[in-house]
Parts: C-alpha cells; sequence; structure tokens
C-alpha cells in the first residue's frame, strides 16, 4: 500500500505533502468486480486491441513473487492489468472524471515478463483528456524490450499514446523485471513539471525502495523536469503501450491536487446551465462540443495580483491553426453564441488576435496590464474561435468562462 510516508521528496523541487486544504484521492484495486468502470479511473478508451481489467495478480504473467511481497501483489490484492492478448501492439488509457490545474499523480507499476515479450511502456498523465483528441502531459516509463528502459516527460496530443513532443528524457537505465517494480510520482504546478522514480524489490526481508539513477553523470539522479507554459487543464489517468501478448500492471495510486489556478471557472457546456444551442453539450468544466468532439477549456496561472501583472490565461482543446481571440468583461452573462454560450457581457476588451498551436493551445501573458486592472475589480474571462467543420453549422465557438477579482 502507498502511505504518506512513502510521499513525494523530490531533491531539486521538493513536492509538498498534502495539506488539510488539499485534496487527495486513492486507488488500490481492492474492491471485488472485474471493470476498471467503478474504479477512481471510470473512462477508459481504447487504442486497439487490449483491454484494462481489475483482477488478482496472476504471477505467471505479472511482477515477480516475491517474499515479502512487492506493493503491487501484496496480500492477494486485485490491481489494474492493461493486457494485450494476441496482437503486435496495442495501448489504452484510463482517466479521472475530474479536472486538475496543480496535481501530483503517484503508484506502483510493473512491466511483467518474460523479458522476450516484447516492449512496453506504463505511464502517468497529468492534465490530461478522455479522447485521443485532447493534449496531455505524460510521464512514460519506456521498457524496450531488453535490460534497460528510459524515462519521458511529453506533450501528447492527437495521439496519447504516441509522442508528439518529448519536452525531457532520462539515459537508458539498467531494469531487471523478473525482481523489481516501480514506483513513478508525476507533478505539475504552474509550468513546471517533474517526474521521479524509484526501484521497489524485495531484500533483506523487507520491501526496499531505491532512486533510479536516471543520468550518466556523477551522483544518483531519480528526478526528471520540464517546463511549459501552454496551460494544459483537465483529468489525470494512467496510460499503458503493450507488444506481443504481454502486459503492465498498476496497483495503489494516489492523486494529489496541489492547487486549482487563479480565478473561478464557470458557464460550462455541460447543460447545468444555459444550453449549447445545438444539443453539443458536452462535460464539466469546459466549454460547448467543438470539431475536436469535445469542449475547449479555459484556465489561467500566476497570481491575481496587479502589481506582480504574472496572470496569464491559457485555452485547451481548441481546434488547431485556427484564428482566435480572448476577451473579458466586467459583468457576466449567458447568451447562445455560435456553437457555444457567451458568458461575458458586453462591451468586452478584446485581446489581440491569435492563432492556435499545433495541439489546439492559445496562451495570453500579462493579462492585468493589458486591461488596465485595478485592485478590486473583478472582471470575467473567455476566448472566441472559428470552428468551420463545427456543430450549429455556425463556424465559432467558445470555451468556458473564468471569473478573477484582482489584489493589489
Amino acid at each position: 500500500m502507498l502511505s504518506l510516508a512513502l510521499a513525494l521528496t523530490f531533491a531539486a523541487a521538493p513536492c509538498p505533502h498534502p495539506s488539510p486544504q488539499q485534496s487527495v484521492w486513492f486507488e488500490d484495486f481492492d474492491q471485488p468486480g472485474t471493470t476498471v468502470a467503478s474504479t477512481l479511473f471510470p473512462n477508459v478508451f481504447m487504442i486497439s486491441g487490449g483491454a484494462f481489467v481489475r483482477e488478482a495478480l496472476d504471477t505467471t504473467l505479472g511482477a515477480p513473487d516475491t517474499t515479502p511481497a512487492l506493493p503491487i501483489n501484496s496480500g492477494g490484492d486485485k490491481e489494474c492489468r492493461y493486457f494485450e492478448p494476441s496482437a503486435p501492439s496495442a495501448g489504452g488509457q484510463a482517466f479521472t472524471d475530474m479536472l486538475f490545474s496543480d496535481v501530483v499523480i503517484e503508484g506502483y507499476f510493473g512491466i511483467g515478463y518474460p523479458i522476450a515479450l516484447g516492449s512496453r511502456a506504463a505511464s502517468f498523465t497529468v492534465r490530461g483528456g478522455l479522447t485521443p483528441y485532447e493534449s496531455a502531459y505524460v510521464a512514460d516509463f519506456v521498457h524496450n524490450g531488453g535490460t534497460t528502459a528510459r524515462l519521458h516527460i511529453s506533450l501528447e496530443c492527437n495521439s496519447l499514446i504516441v509522442p508528439s513532443t518529448v519536452l525531457a528524457s532520462s539515459d537508458p537505465f539498467v531494469i531487471d523485471p523478473f525482481t523489481e517494480n516501480y514506483r513513478l510520482a508525476f507533478r505539475a504546478q504552474g509550468a513546471s513539471l517533474q517526474a521521479e522514480l524509484w526501484r521497489v524489490r524485495a531484500g533483506n526481508g523487507a520491501v526496499v525502495e531505491e532512486p533510479i539513477d536516471l543520468f550518466a553523470t556523477p551522483g544518483v539522479q531519480n528526478w526528471l523536469t520540464a517546463t511549459d507554459g501552454r496551460l494544459i487543464h483537465g483529468s489525470v489517468g494512467v496510460s499503458a503501450f503493450a507488444r506481443g501478448a504481454s502486459s503492465v500492471f498498476f496497483d495503489d495510486i494516489q492523486v494529489t491536487q496541489l492547487g486549482a489556478g487563479p480565478g473561478l471557472a464557470y458557464c460550462f457546456g455541460d447543460g447545468i446551465g444555459a444550453a449549447c444551442p445545438c444539443n453539443n453539450s458536452t462535460r464539466s468544466g469546459e466549454g460547448c462540443r467543438n470539431s475536436n468532439g469535445v469542449g475547449a477549456r479555459l484556465a489561467a496561472q500566476g497570481t491575481t495580483s496587479v502589481a506582480s501583472n504574472d496572470l496569464r490565461l491559457g485555452a485547451s482543446q481548441v481546434p488547431r491553426s485556427v484564428p482566435a481571440i480572448f476577451f473579458a468583461g466586467t459583468t457576466a452573462n449567458s447568451i447562445p453564441f455560435g456553437a457555444g454560450v457567451r458568458c461575458v457581457q458586453l462591451p468586452v476588451a478584446r485581446f489581440p488576435l491569435q492563432i492556435s498551436g499545433s495541439c489546439g493551445e492559445l496562451v495570453r501573458e500579462s493579462v492585468a496590464s493589458y486591461l488596465g486592472a485595478k485592485p478590486g475589480e473583478t472582471w470575467y474571462f473567455q476566448a472566441w474561435f472559428r470552428d468551420a467543420s463545427g456543430p450549429c453549422s455556425s463556424a465559432t465557438n467558445l470555451t468556458n468562462a473564468l471569473e478573477v477579482g484582482f489584489s493589489p
């Protein structure tokens, strides 16, 4: 079992332990049944050929059976197994249905054996989505089918299995899937991303966790860092890739919400408030459904301080390479507009036109100074974008909205 005694201890930038104000979710997969849909990760997406199941550990396929038992196979409990039964390769993801800004996900995994079964990957996702058309930050443990592996931090979009941009990578490190499991922790806080990796095995009558040295340089460094300011906002999840009738196992996963970001999100396309114009509702936390099959999300980063002027707006899940505008006003509203709902009352202040990025992202810096915002004022923000192939035959849509009260 994962305990707070084993919480993150980043040597470069210590990750805080959960405080009374932080929310913590824990999944040990011990519940009866085989479906993953009744766990912390109910939203399962398959790429091809494989399946997620919750089951008692099969030691002929799974992580090493040692005395004492390793965390992933202790006490005969259940774990989450992703397996590819017969096809050349398969991959899938399972996500929570909660949205996170600053968050840590950590837990145990095993890549199974025998080693001849080929390459596999086990990944944790922060700020991800529930379909392959959404962006996500992913920490990938990639096993090459031999005796070494690598750890990557990637920004992935349009396919959560194949990395589109590797933001950071370790050197190859030696592994032994016959005698060890692994503990991976992945943190997103602001624009900073950090992954940390331990080797877990039995030794001298106890379960021992050792930091895995990720680099050939002198000293032991078991963490990997990256910075990305695109403000991808979303769920957390696990993903796996298996080749040659092999498996990947997950167990004892903990999710800690470190923060929610500045501002209060509102005006979602989930049908609870104003209805989306042509039955194109989607999930809570995002705007009405667009041509991506999901809604676009608006989030913020930094502080609400006028003096600091470090508030940044970010939109994700916007169609790629389309014109878009952030806009703001001093009064909230709720009026159908295009294929979305305009949640800011006229008149509005418009930021300069920009083009969404290759992962459907938008970012706007120095928000307070551009608006001339004053301490004590409340502003409401939203983003509009072109969507030529979107629903409602309107060619435009909007994100959710964000309410921000500015401070000195």
